[in-house]
């Protein structure tokens, strides 16, 4: 039995009787904790019951109420997180203030994304070699990922550019030697992190056996025969070893607990202790609890939602381990830190729900871009220009997807590999297209440089008719072979045509010597054959347009004419076919295509007539490519304006420029093929 302090009066009954009131029974304060989704609300632990006795304290252990693992209890285990205790006292808070911060502390606040892959290695590895390893968790995993961040960034850029000069994806390799030192050492930090989680766990068990044996020193208080002062201290001694003792297993967590606080509540209800000193106590766990209270409504403004929470289940265990206030206090205090403890599990379940709603959305903008790049690859362009333009456009895309977050964890690597897949048709598509192009070139090239010789070769011939039949002959020949490189093409046809001008030139030159005599004779027949124009009654003929075109041949079949009277029987002769055309009622675009045919049906038998059809022949093919080009680049971005706000007026207008172009490939056609026919 407990004597009381020789030097102080003994208890009276009503002091008894108002203690034993008091201190009857502790309420139990417990913190809440999230649960897995960081989203379960505070809840309040049930009283523990009081017991006199070994057997009835393990019959609470037995009891339903002992065994039911609540949230509060739940808030218990974050005590045996990785997580270094908070500092308990002062003499611990003055020593942190006067020592020389850690390199952890340092680095705290350290933009790791400015570091050299270099300088990233050496910090890790002197964070391994000389920090605490329970305080750089954070630092490493920051540093982790601005280090690969960096790393896959690089390898991206070496992939892209190993793609896009003809390597196959699958084919790519990158080595790193700063990643072949980065992973050793996260390797070593997991060895060491490892083998201080099992010196952790022995330590824990170690923990664990000293604080039954304090709880057991707390029950044994009540049976001391010495001074209340004296076994007050005591009391006080085995509850600050309690607190600096460090983590115990999670699975004996909540029964420790139970157990430590029903001595506690035991201590305070059965001892015959002092009242002034246990009002003390009762004043200096007030002020304890009420510093914990206020530090958690600060934590509201808080503005890491993260921080905020973290700490939280800090103060929480730090209430835990404060003993009780008042009676009259408990539930008031309680109730204010239960009500902060919500505020901020809204606020972390709210960052939650708001995150979640931003993936969601992430996800629908990389759904579009998938869907665009996909609509890229049919039809696959024809020629480069297309290649580089939709080329551009994929890199676009690229780039926009770099600027959305993360879609929801299970779709975000699906999504992405989608998107990645799409692309990597495409420039492989792109790829495959330019080296059988480039083949093409070369063999186009070979073909061409020979012909350019062979004109060459004849250019300053004087056996006139033969070199014109066999140049002739070559120009068919440079017509059937196709392109080459562009900035060869341009540079091969005019050595081609160089050779083949001079020699018509030379010729021509033979030709224009003709007598006066011989261009007034021209002259006069060109006018006979106006006349004829002009007298033909096209209603009495039943092939009146093929006639009308035999006598526009013979105009221009006819030889040259005094230049002063060029430009007059030419304006002549065009007046009187269109009059006849016009009266056999052909449409404009008709009587255009019909004044073409007889104006190229007479330069072909001109002395360089063929040479001349060939270089229109060319112009129109070119001209051809360009709208068939300009059609599928049209069709293309009809799938891009479905998303746009003004889209049906988009899309009208690039129909409409669809069907005009069509309208126009169909004269330019019914031109080649006339044009084709003259060649042959």
């Amino acid at each position: 039995m407990i004597m009381p302090d020789q030097n102080q009066n003994p208890l009276d009954h009503e002091d008894k009787t108002e203690e034993a009131l008091e201190n009857k029974s502790n309420e139990q304060e417990n913190v809440s904790a999230s649960n897995e989704n960081n989203q379960n609300i505070v809840k309040e632990e049930k009283e523990a019951p009081t017991a006199k006795s070994n057997e009835e304290v393990k019959e609470v252990a037995k009891a339903p109420e002992a065994k039911e693992v609540s949230e509060a209890d739940k808030a218990v285990t974050s005590e045996n997180s990785n997580e270094e205790r908070p500092a308990e006292g002062n003499n611990d808070e003055e020593n942190e203030k006067t020592s020389t911060p850690s390199i952890s502390a340092r680095l705290k606040d350290t933009d790791f994304s400015t570091y050299t892959e270099e300088k990233m290695v050496a910090t890790l590895r002197l964070l391994i070699e000389e920090a605490d390893l329970t305080k750089i968790k954070e630092l490493v995993d920051r540093l982790q990922a601005t280090f690969y961040r960096r790393y896959n960034q690089e390898k991206n850029k070496e992939r892209t550019k190993f793609i896009e000069e003809g390597g196959k994806p699958e084919e790519f390799t990158y080595s790193s030697l700063y990643e072949e030192q980065f992973k050793g050492l996260l390797a070593k930090y997991r060895d060491k992190k490892a083998e201080y989680n099992k010196k952790l766990e022995a330590e824990k068990q170690k923990n664990l056996e000293r604080k039954y044996e304090i709880i057991e020193g707390i029950k044994n208080l009540i049976n001391k025969q010495e001074s209340l002062s004296e076994t007050f201290k005591e009391f006080h001694a085995l509850q600050d070893e309690w607190k600096s003792i460090g983590l115990v297993p999670l699975s004996n967590v909540n029964e420790l607990w139970r157990n430590y606080h029903f001595h506690v509540e035991n201590f305070y209800d059965y001892i015959r202790i002092n009242k002034e000193l246990r009002d003390l106590d009762f004043k200096k766990n007030l002020e304890i609890k009420t510093k914990l209270l206020e530090e958690a409504k600060s934590l509201v403004d808080e503005p890491s939602v993260k921080k905020s929470f973290d700490r939280l289940q800090k103060l929480h265990n730090k209430w835990k381990e404060t003993g009780p206030v008042k009676r009259e206090l408990r539930e008031e205090l309680w109730l204010e830190f239960k009500e902060a403890s919500k505020a901020i599990h809204k606020k972390h379940q709210e960052y939650f729900v708001k995150l979640k709603s931003e993936q969601k959305e992430n996800l629908a903008k990389k759904e579009i871009l998938c869907e665009k790049a996909e609509a890229l690859l049919t039809p696959m362009p024809t020629s480069n220009k297309q290649w580089n333009k939709v080329a551009s456009i994929v890199k676009e895309l690229q780039e926009e997807w770099k600027t959305i977050g993360f879609a929801p964890k299970k779709q975000n690597q699906a999504i992405y590999d989608r998107f990645r897949k799409a692309c990597d048709t495409f420039f492989q598509a792109k790829r495959d297209a330019h080296k059988a192009q480039r083949e093409e070139f070369k063999q186009n090239m070979a073909k061409k440089i020979q012909l350019c010789e062979m004109a060459e070769a004849v250019m300053d011939s004087e056996d006139w008719n033969m070199t014109t039949d066999y140049l002739i002959e070559l120009q068919k020949q440079w017509k059937e072979v196709g392109p080459v490189q562009y900035k060869y093409s341009q540079k091969l046809w005019d050595r081609f045509r160089t050779a083949c001008d001079r020699f018509f030139d030379r010729r021509s030159g033979k030709v224009e010597a003709a007598s006066e005599e011989q261009q007034k004779e021209n002259l006069e027949k060109k006018q006979a054959i106006i006349q004829k124009i002009e007298d033909f009654n096209v209603d009495e003929s039943e092939n009146a347009l093929k006639e009308l075109q035999q006598l526009q041949t013979e105009f221009h079949a006819t030889g040259y004419v005094p230049i002063d009277e060029k430009k007059s029987v030419t304006t002549s002769f065009d007046k009187a076919v269109k009059g006849k055309l016009e009266k056999l009622e052909i449409t404009e675009e008709e009587m255009q295509l019909q004044q073409y045919m007889g104006k190229y049906t007479a330069i072909i038998q001109e002395p360089d007539g063929e040479n001349r059809v060939v270089k229109e022949r060319l112009r129109l093919a070119n001209k051809v490519k360009q709208i068939e080009n300009n059609i599928v680049v049209w069709g293309n971005n009809i799938g891009f304006f479905n998303n746009s706000s003004n889209a049906e007026k988009l899309i009208a207008e690039v129909e409409q420029n669809i069907s005009e172009a069509k309208e126009e490939l169909k004269t330019y056609y019914q031109k080649l093929r006339f044009l084709d026919k003259l060649l042959q």
